[in-house]
């Protein structure tokens, strides 16, 4: 075998940008971190350079970064985004060639080129622009020019008014040959908004935008704000309008009424008061009576960027639906006193009378279930019981509606769709919302009715909380195919082989598996939606069934139960394992042992196609002995037959690419004439626990530490099973047991958790069982209680070990428990005398 690593020295042209005080680095990919190969540019002629040494013949990525200031600093990597050297399926990093020998190779930061040389910057033009903002009449503190040559970033290029004429300005160097744009205020708080057919605009799309061809340098005229023309122009045309507004169909916010929008400005343009408390409000702004343009009402906005806060005019004749359905201006020669209705199109200062009941229509989606022959109802909550509303499909597309004449305060109040009940208390054929979204848990997971103020189109899917009219696609399937060995097994097959898992209930005969060819392998392929299964291999349903000790390389441990483990990412042919094993059926040579190898790639940072065992029982060989990852669940295992007493071994990648570099003295290790190896002393078939590259341990998850639960429980008398913590990221609910040695009543208990993805848990008190939650503490409508996981507790982050302290059942975060009141001795007395019946 000859060596494929070379000799690599990466050139980089930076002549197109300002290198920073970090300097140049080479990495991601194959190379490392974002600090992995550090350049040099001792010559000062711009060009950076640096060797590393790579395999030549496996390719792979890399990308230039300028200045990272550690490891981790991808925010520096050059933008190679849609160039043709780009790898889009590698976040856009340079594709690494391939090679047979030292070589050099030639790049330009930010480009494709690979000769050493950078492509010459684009030609610019200075372009001048310049806003007129004297007559604009609301409120502001800074204004920018946005548009397509900046991306609309809002605060990128703000404007200059130095002298405070009101006249802003600012020159941008720019390289396109035209550009649309606009003038904004404090970002994006305020924009202007133009009418197509503007003589100094572009209608792109819904988009009416200001636009210049750039033939030069230029210095634009300064034009009034949301104008093609100076202030100067219209001058003549301003007059003040007065805005009344009737409030009597609403309920005016804390913050008060506003006029904005449009013409005016923000959401808070013109503040608006109603002195006398009649509830017409009243404002006035001066406003060109010429241009016409838009306005709205809002009411209580917070801020003048709170459009939420508009009057809705959707659908009604004063809506323009062409500029966000605002109202439009009406021109005028003189000072005018405008009257309106907020919500509403009268202009003479009145409101209409509001109705009271509304029309709502129900239409549900059922694709994703098969309507019973009685039919689909909506019931329940305001509406009645579950036969309350009849839905029809008369055009068989899988969508019922029904009407009904509903009040309009009934927003708030419940509802829910039942799938052919016999009769009106059939609440068991009601949809199951549980741990929805839609769905309110005080009011046995119905959903809660929207607020309504017209007749009413409402769209659904049955059981889910689409509000569009579509059902959610159901979910993906992978065929799976289970395979187990069952000739080594002692007892009898003759009722079948049964494959359980949490995707099948555990149901015991669901899932027969088949052995037609007598071989002894019983074999099944089954559809499933998850993305992870627990399982195990059975007889006869549930006569027998295997047993495996925690810490199996196949299995998974949780709330006290073992079980095989699946990681699913597609379809998948799982190789045929031996019964109550992790490997295949192995039968050994006459006085060899089985030797099962099982090591854990999940922390080791870097690229590699295959694991080895390597030991003096194979000559050190880098490729005798493979191991395999079948379930890709990243720990690699391998059973051979071995006749030695004793091994030495190590883990190595791809023919001794790399090799585990093992600490002398620890515990599973063997330091022989200066080399450290693992070490086996066997005696019999032997099945190693997984452990890390590198490590004599298992491997620790990264941000795991180790977290200490204590919980008093001085409010409560403890069951005889004791307490648990559990739920959530713990796992069931005998996840974490806890103790009370000194019997304090503050039990203690500890557990691994990764301190960065937070998460939920809570303590229970005696659960018989890992599915026990009827024991768990109760913190409905406490602050520490997530109303969207359960009400179960919140886990926070943390970065090193740690003591959390609570409360069974209440929030104190310090180890101690609320004071109970006392309390009250209640007697109850009711005279009988009268009474004509029995009492005995």
């Amino acid at each position: 075998m000859f060596s494929q690593n070379y000799n690599v020295t990466f050139k980089v042209n930076t002549a197109n940008i300002t290198v920073g005080p970090n300097g140049m680095y080479a990495g991601g990919g194959v190379l490392g971190g974002s600090d992995a190969v550090a350049l040099s540019d001792p010559d000062a002629d711009g060009i950076w350079e640096g060797t590393a040494v790579v395999n030549g013949v496996n390719g792979g990525n890399f990308v230039f970064f300028n200045s990272p200031s550690h490891g981790a600093d991808w925010g520096t990597k050059e933008v190679l985004t849609g160039l043709p050297c780009a790898d889009p399926a590698n976040y856009d990093d340079r594709i690494l060639p391939t090679f047979s020998q030292d070589t050099t190779l030639q790049f330009c930061f930010g480009a494709c080129d690979t000769d050493g040389t950078c492509p010459a910057p684009p030609a610019t033009n200075d372009v001048t622009f310049s806003v007129d903002l004297n007559q604009y009449s609301g409120s502001f503190t800074s204004v920018y020019v946005n548009g397509n040559f900046n991306g609309w970033c809002g605060s990128c290029n703000v404007m200059d008014d130095s002298d405070a004429d009101g006249i802003w300005e600012v020159t941008l160097p720019l390289t396109q040959d035209s550009i649309e744009y606009k003038f904004t205020l404090d970002g994006w708080t305020a924009q202007e908004n133009f009418t197509p057919g503007s003589s100094c605009t572009k209608t792109t799309g819904i988009y009416t935008n200001r636009f210049l061809a750039i033939g030069g340098d230029t210095t634009l005229a300064t034009v009034c704000y949301n104008s093609c023309t100076s202030c100067s122009v219209s001058q003549g045309n301003t007059f003040t309008v007065n805005f009344e507004v009737n409030t009597a169909n609403i309920t005016v916010g804390p913050n008060g009424l506003y006029a904005g929008g449009g013409i005016l400005g923000d959401a808070m343009a013109v503040q608006m008061t109603d002195a006398n408390n009649d509830g017409i409000w009243e404002g006035s702004a001066v406003v060109n009576g010429a241009n016409g343009g838009n306005f709205v009402f809002l009411n209580s906005p917070a801020n003048s960027g709170d459009w939420g806060a508009k009057e809705d005019l959707v659908g009604l004749p004063c809506a323009d639906p062409g500029n966000w359905n605002d109202r439009i201006m009406p021109f005028f020669t003189q000072d005018t006193t405008l009257q309106f209705c907020f919500g509403s199109c009268e202009t003479d200062g009145t409101c209409p009378t509001p109705p009271t009941d509304f029309v709502v229509s129900f239409a549900v989606n059922t694709s994703n279930i098969t309507v019973g022959p009685n039919g689909l109802f909506a019931g329940g909550g305001m509406l009645g019981g579950a036969t309350a509303l009849r839905l029809f499909d008369p055009d068989g597309d899988g969508i019922y509606t029904g009407d009904t004449l509903l009040p309009a305060t009934g927003g708030g109040r419940w509802f829910t769709f039942y799938n052919s009940p016999s009769h009106p208390g059939d609440w068991g054929t009601k949809e199951d919302l549980t741990g929805l979204p839609c769905a309110d848990p005080a009011n046995y997971n119905d959903r809660i009715m929207p607020s309504f103020t017209q007749d009413t189109t409402m769209l659904f899917c049955f059981g889910s909380c689409e509000t569009d009219g579509s059902c959610p696609a159901p979910p993906t399937t992978n065929d799976v195919t289970f395979s187990v060995d069952m000739n080594q097994y002692g007892g009898s097959t003759a009722n079948g082989v049964y494959v359980n898992g949490n995707f099948n209930g555990w149901c015991g005969t669901c899932n027969i598996m088949d052995d037609t060819d007598g071989d002894g392998i019983w074999e099944v392929t089954l559809p499933l939606t998850q993305d992870s299964i627990e399982y195990k291999f059975t007889v006869d349903g549930w006569n027998d069934q295997e047993n495996f000790s925690p810490g199996g390389s196949c299995t998974k441990t949780a709330g006290g139960f073992t079980n095989r483990f699946l990681t699913i990412t597609g379809d998948v042919v799982l190789p045929s394992v031996c019964w109550n094993s992790c490997s295949a059926c192995v039968t050994a040579p006459s006085g060899a042992n089985n030797v099962t190898f099982s090591v854990d790639m999940n922390n080791y940072p870097y690229s590699y196609g295959t694991v080895y065992v390597s030991g003096d029982f194979n000559g050190w060989s880098g490729y005798s002995n493979p191991l395999a990852d079948a379930d890709n669940d990243g720990v690699w295992e391998g059973t051979y037959a071995l006749t030695s007493d004793s091994i030495e071994f190590k883990y190595t990648l791809d023919d001794w690419d790399n090799e585990e570099a093992l600490t002398a003295g620890t515990s599973c290790t063997k330091t022989t004439a200066g080399f450290t190896n693992r070490f086996l002393a066997i005696s019999g078939d032997t099945a190693l626990a997984p452990t890390c590259f590198e490590s004599c341990s298992a491997c620790i998850p990264a941000g795991s530490h180790t977290v200490t639960f204590s919980v008093n429980t001085a409010n409560i008398t403890v069951g005889p099973n004791g307490i648990y913590a559990g739920g959530g990221v713990l796992g069931d609910a005998v996840a974490v047991a806890l103790s009370d040695p000194d019997n304090d009543g503050v039990w203690e208990g500890t557990a691994l958790v990764n301190g960065l993805n937070g998460g939920n848990f809570v303590f229970l008190n005696s659960p018989a069982d890992g599915a026990d939650w009827g024991t768990k503490e109760n913190l409905n409508g406490l602050p520490c209680a997530d109303a969207a996981n359960w009400n179960d507790r919140i886990m926070p982050t943390f970065s090193q070990d740690t003591t959390l302290m609570f409360c069974f059942g209440s929030c104190e975060t310090d180890g101690t428990c609320p004071t109970l009141a006392a309390p009250n001795n209640v007697t109850f007395a009711v005279d009988m005398n009268q009474y004509g019946g029995s009492t005995a």
